[in-house]
C-alpha cells in the first residue's frame, strides 16, 4: 500500500499538537528525527512531518519534553 492511499502510512505518521507545542528554539523533536522528516521552516511555526521521509521510528515522540508529538494509533 502506498503513502498516498491513506492506508498504512497514514496510521504511522506522528504529528505535532499545536496546543502543546511551545515553539522551542532548539526543537528536540526536529533534532531527534532519524529520517530528517520532522521539520520547521520558521521558529514560530509548529513542526510538521514530511510524510515522504517519515518511517515511523517515533524518536520525535520521546524527544519532545512537552508531550506535543502525538501518535496516530487508535
Amino acid at each position: 500500500m502506498d503513502r498516498e492511499s491513506g492506508g498504512f502510512w497514514a496510521d504511522i505518521v506522528p504529528r505535532a499538537d499545536p496546543e502543546r507545542c511551545r515553539h522551542c528554539a532548539d526543537c528536540a523533536a526536529v533534532a531527534a528525527c532519524l529520517a530528517q522528516g520532522f521539520r520547521r521552516d520558521d521558529p514560530d511555526q509548529v513542526p510538521y512531518v514530511d510524510e515522504n521521509a517519515c518511517f515511523g521510528c517515533y524518536s520525535c515522540v520521546g524527544a519532545c519534553p512537552h508531550g506535543a508529538i502525538l501518535l496516530p494509533r487508535r
